[in-house]
């Protein structure tokens, strides 16, 4: 796993920029603090950090073909690579390295940038074609490993994270205004647009093309293009059969390592099977890591060690309190480039720190939630598509008990209900009230939260309105949960592996019927049944607990997380062209006084704000 850079700047010298894209390399030393390298040619430079995994001794990085007409930098995995090679030799192509870098850089030559559909892995990588004067950026599939670009009549630059790209003369450093309201709605963004303007992420699934001052950007792959067809298993054993191959399958190629791996194993379902099949296949016990906390609510570290027990994993466990999480907090928001979007973001650095101990490479249980049914907000569609079947009468009832319930489930399906199913979709996937957040924000910042998500729904033309569901939320949430994954993974130096998400395996679960996923009041039944020969019932069953963190607390203690509430109160705002300092000074009373519990908006508000020092001043 690495960092890469890049950028073009026709007709100018390269000692111009030469010491602004080494700075850029090595604000990512996180990244890649085993090696690092440039490449300077006419108008092009490139930059690497590499963490070495495969090839631990070859593998430099810029990286060229025989006659240095193309030029690479890469980050990620190809974990076919293997494949790819004994072809590549059959045709002719000398290799000088091990390592799976070199394999892409013959397969261009073989196949043009179309060599992408070829890859199986987690890849963001940069290839320029000295005879053609062009430059390829690619994006894996599913959005991994990240790339962000910035485009001006002067220059193109890119980079895996933000940060390297604000050192580059010209390249601004102002705030996105027109999405602040979609992330304290949803703790994130969703398309291409970041909260710094004019700097854009490349999507998942597409490759750009930048030459001449012009920038093209193509889709590759799509899951609304999965072909669903006619061949899919009938039965639910069958399918079970068919996806313990892939499962399987992609944990052995995401073994593939030269140095030392392990799992992160939370005690819930996702990880706790990807730890048991991985256990299976390696002789020596594997080092399992997760997150234990002093409040026993949120501490899941019985079950991961109930995982561990039976099979015989090295278990370490990081024990988190507020002081640890809030001495870590800055330092994090500063690794993800932008307002942090969860806070078990923390909890993964901290983690990623301990791993980083014993092992260089971790397997996770990303990614199931998203393609199998994993979230209660899943069931709130699938009540709704019932509501609107019943007489007018029944719907009128149900509509007042909802009303006057203080259940948190029937409160968010009441907020929805007199809303097609379309936009229930969208305002479900909300994590702070779109009402609160207005009377947080000028008015002159309201109004347009929502329509980027409303924009990726629509692109959606898949079946009935759960598969729509499946799509945004594969479109949407799922992407920010790998951008955090990766941001705090790599920040203390470990490579995050996702089986759940090989493109094979998730091809595979959009053609699973819907009525297999959420079956009757079970979410993620399909998984659950297909894990069981691999875990307790107790793990398979137990109520999802989502790696959460207890902030509602820790805002109430000023040694921890409430040390950061000065950042919402008096002068911190005043003059805000952002905040109506009166509407969130109500908010901080209320939660300080346990009126109400405003943990998540708290949250957005801390982050938002620290994000501002840290990269603002």
């Amino acid at each position: 796993m690495c960092g890469i850079v890049a950028i073009v700047a026709p007709g100018c010298p390269g000692h111009a920029w030469e010491k602004e894209l080494i700075s850029a390399r090595d604000k990512m030393h996180h990244r890649g603090p085993d090696d690092s390298g440039i490449y300077i040619g006419p108008g092009i430079g490139l930059a690497h950090r590499r963490l070495s995994i495969i090839d631990i001794s070859g593998g430099h990085q810029p990286m060229a073909n025989e006659d240095n007409s193309i030029w690479i930098v890469f980050n990620g995995e190809i974990y076919n690579h293997l494949d790819l090679r004994n072809e590549l030799v059959a045709k002719g192509h000398v290799y000088k390295t091990d390592c799976d870098t070199e394999t892409i850089v013959h397969l261009y030559e073989e196949e043009g940038i179309n060599c992408v559909s070829r890859l199986d892995g987690m890849f963001a990588f940069v290839i320029w074609d000295e005879k053609k004067k062009l430059l390829y950026a690619v994006r894996d599939r599913l959005g991994i490993k990240p790339v962000y670009y910035y485009k001006s009549n002067e220059i193109f630059v890119l980079a895996s994270e933000i940060k390297s790209l604000l050192g580059f003369t010209g390249v601004p450093r102002e705030i996105n205004y027109g999405r602040i309201e979609e992330y304290f709605t949803f703790k994130y963004l969703a398309g291409k647009e970041t909260l710094f303007k004019n700097i854009y992420s490349l999507l998942p699934g597409h490759y750009l093309v930048y030459g001449n001052k012009n920038l093209i950007i193509q889709k590759y792959w799509d899951i609304e293009e999965i072909d669903r067809g006619n061949d899919t298993p009938k039965t639910m054993n069958s399918m079970i059969r068919d996806y313990n191959r892939l499962m399987h399958q992609s944990i052995n190629r995401r073994l593939m390592s030269d140095v030392p791996l392990g799992t992160f194993n939370s005690g819930g379902l996702d990880s706790s099977l990807v730890t048991a099949i991985t256990s299976d296949k390696i002789d020596a016990n594997v080092n399992s890591f997760s997150i234990g906390f002093e409040e026993r609510e949120y501490d899941e570290s019985d079950y991961a060690q109930t995982v561990s027990e039976k099979y015989h994993t090295n278990h370490h466990l990081c024990m988190v309190n507020n002081k640890l999480f809030s001495d870590n907090l800055e330092k994090c928001i500063w690794l993800h480039d932008e307002p942090l979007n969860h806070a078990n973001s923390v909890t993964i650095y901290l983690l990623s720190k301990l791993a980083k101990e014993s092992v260089t490479v971790v397997l996770t249980g990303e990614g199931a939630d998203e393609i199998f049914g994993g979230y209660p907000r899943y069931f709130i569609l699938k009540y709704l598509q019932k509501y609107y079947k019943l007489p007018k009468l029944f719907r009128s009832s149900i509509k007042r008990l909802l009303r006057h319930s203080k259940n948190r489930k029937a409160q968010k399906i009441y907020s929805v209900i007199d809303m097609s199913l379309e936009k229930a979709i969208v305002y479900n996937s909300t994590y702070t009230n779109p009402d609160l957040v207005s009377s947080c924000l000028d008015k002159e910042l309201t109004g347009s939260g929502f329509e980027q998500r409303f924009n990726i729904l629509n692109q959606a033309s898949c079946g009935n309105d759960l598969q729509k569901l499946f799509y945004y939320e594969i479109k949407t949430y799922l992407v920010s949960i790998l951008n955090r994954t990766d941001k705090m993974s790599m920040g203390a130096s470990v490579e995050a592996r996702v089986p759940m998400l090989a493109h094979q395996n998730v091809e595979f679960c959009m053609k699973i019927p819907v009525t297999h996923k959420l079956y009757r009041n079970t979410t993620k039944y399909f998984l659950k049944e297909y894990a069981r020969p691999y875990l307790p019932e107790e793990i398979i069953y137990r109520k999802k607990s989502g790696f959460g963190v207890p902030l509602a607390d820790w805002f109430r203690d000023s040694k921890g997380m409430g040390r950061y509430i000065d950042l919402l109160k008096g002068d911190s705002l005043k003059n805000s062209d952002i905040f109506c300092g009166n509407s969130i000074n109500t908010i901080v009373e209320q939660h300080l006084r346990k009126e109400m519990d405003h943990s998540e908006l708290l949250w957005e508000l801390v982050n938002f704000q620290l994000w501002k020092q840290i990269y603002f001043g």
